[in-house]
């Protein structure tokens, strides 16, 4: 999870209760991703934590002292410890259900600077603006290279993340929550129309909202009878942004008193297996935060990395090429509007005086359509220029969305081998991992003496309940092994609906499943899958004859159909 906007208003609010004309002492380099500040307010030191990590960004009151993790400061530390060391937090603030905090420092010298973090996951950044709005610098430079619309570099001006196309949830009627819910197909969870279409509500608390107003976190839309009762959960859920009343506290995926949390939040997570009130909503993240680093420690972190890189390297080239298609890409009506042009140069030719510069053709009823010469070129030479854009034009149509979906799909295969790399379970596996890269041509090979190849690792094998065997694909080849080679027609293959994950055959051996070894099965796709962290995810399920390979795809690439969704909640 991650921490989203309702978690930073109360944030902020014990930020701003704590902190709010302190004195910044020191800012302290924590980590390449981090800042830390220690700010005298109330008689006592305090340490602020803002952090742009990919997976845990947030900003919290630190219950420790914060040390330096860095030698050598990078430039935003450096300009932090000008301008604020010695300054005064003015100012704490949050814009309206977005997940950004503002904090405005004055200095004695230096003047206003504000403190901008933005928190989304790997688009995270945390950003200091002069007092007229232009960047000084920030821990994530973006360039063009990267996101040509949104620029984050030193001495451009800021430009916040564009805004969401979503309802506000102050602002939601008994129409729209009916609008909501009835405007998606009925196998829908009402939690992901929530997500889909109201500012500020995460995956969590759009879980949340549903178990308060239906009694259940998993509800189908077509099951919800009283679409008005999420008003009512909105209502207690929004009430402490006016009454400053939060809840925080802790949630739990088992009913086990050594389960770890598995998410946090400033109000009772009620529809978790197991709560606990938190005594703050800063203390609350840490020990979610402390649980979740544990899990992620990993004795292959470092070449895990290094194979995580190498995919985000070509993840990348394919980027490029799939804007270059998209760019060669010309709309059928301009297309022909080309050809038009030509043949307009050609009729009315005659027409034209020696190096004019504009055809105008009146296509009646005061419609004129103004057409663009070369005036160094004759009437035929500009048509002819006009046919070759057309016919160029015409064979990218034609050729492009063949080669776009080919690219697309070496993308999503991209997408699956990078979770192929997190689910490695040894060092093995990774090196396996390393030559399939080499074989489809994404990496080099590198010019050290190939070691013996790696013996092939073989699926997981889970027994199930009432004697089902259940086999877990763990990369793309054992997937597509699993489910074209070992499984059987009427075995059941079980997939992580619309991410990337493990192939789980359930064999059933001329036995009718039964519930509880489908809900097992499903549970393990859900794990083995980019979903794992979620409390619930929809696994589609179907018979291994209904799954066919994708033409021309990599492995463990596949259509199916007939498939039957469940949600599940991820368990190993």
């Amino acid at each position: 999870m991650s921490v989203d906007a309702l978690a930073l208003s109360a944030l902020t609010e014990e930020i701003r209760g704590r902190l709010l004309g302190g004195r910044v002492q020191d800012v302290l380099a924590v980590d390449e991703l981090s800042v830390g500040l220690e700010v005298y307010a109330g008689g006592r030191r305090h340490y602020l934590l803002l952090s742009a990590h990919p997976q845990w960004a947030r900003i919290h009151l630190s219950s420790v002292q914060l040390r330096r993790g860095l030698e050598a400061p990078p430039p935003l530390i450096l300009l932090l410890r000008k301008r604020l060391r010695g300054g005064r937090l003015m100012e704490v603030t949050q814009p309206a259900f977005e997940r950004i905090v503002h904090l405005r420092f004055r200095h004695p010298q230096e003047g206003e600077s504000l403190l901008v973090l933005e928190c989304m996951g790997r688009h995270s950044n945390i950003l200091l603006l002069d007092a007229s709005g232009t960047i000084l610098e920030c821990i994530k430079r973006i360039g063009p290279e990267v996101n040509r619309y949104r620029q984050l570099l030193p001495r451009l001006p800021y430009v916040p993340p564009p805004a969401q196309a979503k309802l506000p949830p102050d602002r939601l009627t008994a129409q729209d929550a009916a609008s909501i819910l009835q405007g998606r197909a009925g196998s829908t969870p009402a939690w992901k129309a929530l997500v889909e279409s109201i500012q500020g509500v995460s995956p969590l608390l759009a879980r949340e909202l549903c178990f308060r107003a239906w009694g259940r976190a998993d509800i189908l839309c077509e099951e919800v009878a009283e679409p008005a009762a999420l008003l009512a959960s909105f209502s207690a859920l929004l009430a402490p942004l006016a009454s400053g009343e939060w809840r925080p506290s802790l949630g739990y995926d088992s009913a086990a008193e050594d389960a770890p949390a598995s998410c946090f939040a400033p109000y009772p997570l009620t529809h978790c297996a197991r709560w606990e009130p938190a005594p703050s909503i800063s203390l609350a993240l840490e020990r979610w935060l402390e649980d979740a680093q544990r899990q992620a420690r990993d004795p292959y972190r470092a070449a895990r990395q290094r194979l995580w890189k190498m995919l985000e390297d070509s993840a990348g080239r394919l980027e490029r090429r799939r804007r270059q298609l998209l760019e060669q890409m010309v709309p059928s009506e301009e297309i022909e509007a080309l050809r038009q042009a030509g043949e307009y140069i050609l009729a009315f030719g005659w027409q034209l005086r020696p190096a004019q510069d504009t055809l105008e053709v009146d296509l009646g009823e005061g419609e004129v359509r103004r057409i663009a010469l070369e005036p160094a070129l004759s009437p035929a030479e500009n048509a002819e220029r006009y046919f070759e854009r057309y016919r160029k034009a015409k064979r990218a149509a034609e050729a492009v969305p063949a080669l776009l979906e080919e690219v697309e799909g070496e993308l999503a295969f991209l997408e699956q081998l990078r979770l192929d790399v997190e689910l490695a379970a040894s060092r093995a596996e990774l090196d396996a991992l390393e030559q399939e890269l080499v074989q489809w041509g994404y990496v080099p090979a590198p010019a050290k003496k190939a070691h013996a190849k790696p013996a092939p690792a073989a699926p997981l094998i889970v027994e199930g309940p009432d004697g089902f065997q259940i086999l877990v694909g763990r990369n793309s080849r054992q997937n597509d092994y699993l489910t074209f080679t070992l499984a059987r027609g009427d075995d059941l293959w079980f997939h992580a609906r619309g991410v990337p994950g493990a192939h789980v055959i359930l064999r059933t051996a001329g036995r009718t499943p039964t519930p509880a070894a489908i809900q097992r099965a499903a549970e393990l796709a859900a794990y083995y899958s980019r979903a794992r962290q979620d409390t619930q995810v929809l696994v589609d399920y179907t018979a291994c004859r209904h799954v066919r390979r994708r033409a021309g795809g990599r492995p463990g690439q596949v259509y199916y159909r007939n498939e039957t969704t469940i949600a599940a909640a991820p368990r190993p």
